[in-house]
């Protein structure tokens, strides 16, 4: 999934990039097990971060339902800690029982 613009839901905190994050279940089932979660920022010139986040650990979204989450990419893996945040590119996915299915983050 890739989307544009997300505003103030992205953030350093010393020196972490920190992104608020709804992730959203477009399935008609109760989703729990939700893994590999991949997102990249960027602008549409460079990266800004990109990581592996693992799994959402007691993340349970219903059907047609969302959850608030948060990613926090260290200031290790932070390729531009002074980026313009206002105009931001991402792309993310993950996995759900062994099918990948993107990851909506608004």
């Amino acid at each position: 999934r890739e989307g544009r613009d997300m505003g103030k839901n992205v953030y350093y905190d010393n020196g972490n990039l920190v992104m608020k994050a709804y992730v959203h279940n477009g399935l008609d089932y109760q989703v729990s097990d939700i893994g590999n979660v991949f997102i990249r920022l960027g602008t549409d010139t460079e990266v800004i971060s990109e990581a592996y986040f693992g799994e959402l650990n007691n993340a349970v979204i219903s059907p047609k339902s969302y959850v608030e989450w948060t990613f926090t990419f260290d200031k290790s893996i932070v390729e531009k800690s002074d980026a313009d945040l206002s105009k931001l590119y991402w792309e993310s996915s993950c996995k759900h029982s062994n099918n990948e299915y993107y990851l909506v983050v608004k």
